[in-house]
């Protein structure tokens, strides 16, 4: 197997100064570009000299280099697949592309080459759709009558998943049962709230196993604390997240006075949570270190105020529910929510047009 710094010289020398139109990258102007690209005055010609000699390397922690080494290579036509720049990463004993990574660099390739991305993306995603579908999802599933695909591991994941949404449901809706008759089934229904709020996150995060996935283990952090932590951090954003879009669907049923409407939605609205916060605690941990090229506490720390958000909405609630379930002033509310959300977009919106 070759070595980094000879891939290194290999796809330097494949690659067509783009700038120019025509002529080998050279070394010199290779480390020009990775200044430009990460916002500083860049790398001799002798730097990248060494690192294809082996001289010396890249620290692991400068993942903003890597990734921008990466993109280079790729946009000057020298490293063409992701799979190419995951078999480099791993020469040099660095983490392989992630998915947001390779989205972000490989995304733009040409239509031949878009279902090999596919594949290669949704192979690196599990376990959120690969460990609990299998990593040929959906194109395994699109082939419905495999002998294979109804495995016990996999009948034993439906049922842990089902036990989780029963969990979810007996704990989230009652707060959603209006309108409240007493004061106690008021109490009881936050109570059954707040305390999902806490033991759902908890267990879906314990659900989402990094400690075997693949990416981690190349990152040196499958087994870190703060792996872990940013893991549950994620499935607790993701929760609220999800409860409170569910929350706001059905205030505008019950404003509306649309119950049969919730009632057939509900059970879905559930898996939408816990589909959210499983999707949130895989994410979580990955974008951190896609933006710092690490993981630890200052990063996400302003994230953490989600562990209180299911007491603050439940005492919230508690306060001011008498107005909230009054369906003309649920109306405005309603309103003001979706206004405040248009204009949310609107510099999303810009930001994408320029």
């Amino acid at each position: 197997m070759k070595t980094f710094g000879e891939l290194l010289k290999f796809y330097r020398e494949q690659c067509t100064d783009s700038a120019i139109g025509k002529g080998k990258l050279t070394q010199a102007r290779l480390g020009e570009l990775i200044g430009r690209e990460v916002g500083f005055e860049g790398y001799t010609g002798g730097a990248v000299s060494e690192w294809e000699r082996g001289k010396s390397h890249i620290n692991k922690d400068d993942r903003l280099i890597l990734k921008a080494l990466i993109r280079i290579l790729h946009e000057n036509g020298g490293l063409v697949h992701a799979k190419e720049a995951d078999e480099f990463l791993i020469s040099g004993n660095y983490a392989p592309l992630n998915f947001i990574e390779m989205n972000k660099i490989f995304m733009q390739e040409n239509e031949d080459d878009k279902l090999d991305f596919l594949s290669e993306w949704l192979k690196l995603w599990p376990p959120q759709i690969g460990k609990l579908f299998g990593s040929e999802f959906p194109f395994r599933w699109l082939t419905p009558f495999q002998s294979n695909l109804l495995t016990s591991k996999r009948i034993l994941q439906g049922i842990t998943w089902l036990l989780v949404w029963i969990i979810t449901w007996f704990l989230v809706t009652p707060l959603m049962q209006w309108p409240f008759y007493t004061e106690d089934q008021l109490w009881q229904a936050i109570v059954f709230y707040v305390s999902g709020s806490f033991i759902v996150p908890l267990i879906i995060a314990a659900l989402t196993i990094t400690k075997n996935d693949p990416f981690w283990q190349k990152a040196d952090l499958s087994s870190t604390v703060w792996l872990r932590l940013y893991t549950h951090q994620g499935a607790l954003v993701g929760f609220h997240v999800g409860y409170m879009l569910i929350f706001f669907i059905r205030l505008v049923s019950y404003c509306l006075r649309l119950d049969v409407f919730w009632a057939g939605l509900n059970s879905a609205a559930i898996a939408v949570v816990i589909s959210l916060s499983y999707m949130t605690a895989k994410l979580t941990p990955s974008t951190l270190y896609d933006t710092y090229g690490r993981l630890n506490f200052r990063d996400g720390a302003i994230f953490w105020v989600s562990i209180f958000f299911g007491v603050g909405f439940g005492v919230f609630f508690f306060i001011y529910h008498a107005y909230i379930l009054y369906r003309p002033f649920g109306l405005v509310l309603i309103a003001a929510a979706v206004f405040l959300l248009s204009q949310m977009s609107k510099p999303l919106e810009k930001q994408n047009t320029k």
